[in-house]
């Protein structure tokens, strides 16, 4: 410490990157923040990238909007149930004689809880669908299996960056 007190420059040098770093950041982070980034987190993003993909119309846009906030709806209620019956689950490995009748019943449970998500998410997939014209539903239909094949962020095959 006793070095930077008695080089003056060396401290304002580094007071001054350390300033200018900070502006960069903040400019960064406020000016040239990614757009598409900011909307997906208010579902506007999805909507947009929907209509656009698929070109609704202003009213087929609404239909999908109000469809949209009622799946989300019953998600957050289904993946609660989800969550606790993973939890219920998971804690079971804290037992060290566990019974095999109560580790099925809570794999049922389980298997239940997330059955019902995806026959939710088919569901509302039906729906998104009907509200398509024919050429629409081609592309959706696509979409979709697209969008599944792709399966989870754990399941995924690794690509190499070329």
């Amino acid at each position: 410490m006793k070095t930077l007190i008695r080089n003056p420059r060396l401290l304002v040098f580094l007071v001054f990157f350390l300033l200018i770093s900070n502006v960069g950041v903040l400019i960064y982070f406020t000016v040239f923040k990614n757009e598409s980034r900011s909307n997906t987190k208010s579902g506007d993003g999805v909507v947009e990238h929907i209509k656009k993909k698929l070109e609704l119309t202003d009213t087929q846009t609404e239909a999908y909007k109000k469809l949209l906030d009622e799946f989300r709806d019953s998600m957050k209620t289904n993946g609660e149930e989800l969550r606790r019956s993973k939890l219920g689950f998971y804690t079971l490995i804290s037992k060290p004689q566990l019974e095999d009748s109560l580790f099925q019943q809570a794999g049922k449970q389980l298997s239940a809880a997330q059955s019902k998500m995806d026959l939710l998410m088919f569901r509302h997939f039906q729906q998104v669908r009907a509200i398509c014209n024919e050429k629409q539903q081609l592309k959706y239909d696509s979409m979709v299996v697209n969008m599944m094949s792709r399966g989870s962020r754990f399941n995924r095959p690794k690509t190499e960056n070329k």
